[in-house]
């Protein structure tokens, strides 16, 4: 089986199991927020940083790389590298860090009609 047949096949079944149920999500603002995850089996051999570019939507692999350097990220307790190979069955802990500024919001405006006419042109 070649290896692009084996990781669609392989991230199929993961998109229709059950630990993608509460993906996680960067950029709103809020303080730091710990997130628990726990390896499945049917992900061994797939590298940590990977791994986690795929549960956290939002989370680009750079930034996660330099998540996982900065000891944000733990696994089974312990500090790992991004290009650690997952084995199944681990415990990961990762301090997802706030954004650095707000996602930018309406504002209330007072606005003065200036001119208005009863066509409308588009």
């Amino acid at each position: 089986m070649s290896r692009a047949r084996d990781r669609a096949m392989r991230e199929d079944r993961l998109a229709h199991s059950d630990h993608h149920a509460h993906r996680a999500t960067l950029g709103t603002p809020r303080a730091a927020t710990p997130l628990s995850l726990q390896v499945p089996p049917d992900v061994a051999g797939e590298r940590l940083d990977a791994f986690l570019a795929h549960e956290i939507e939002d989370a680009s692999r750079s930034r996660l790389h330099a998540l996982i350097a900065g000891g944000a990220v733990r696994v089974n307790g312990a500090a790992a590298k991004p290009s650690r190979a997952l084995r199944g069955g681990e415990a990961i802990e990762v301090l997802l860090p706030p954004s650095a500024e707000p996602l930018p919001g309406p504002e209330p405006i007072s606005l003065e009609i200036l001119y208005e006419t009863r066509t409308c042109w588009w």
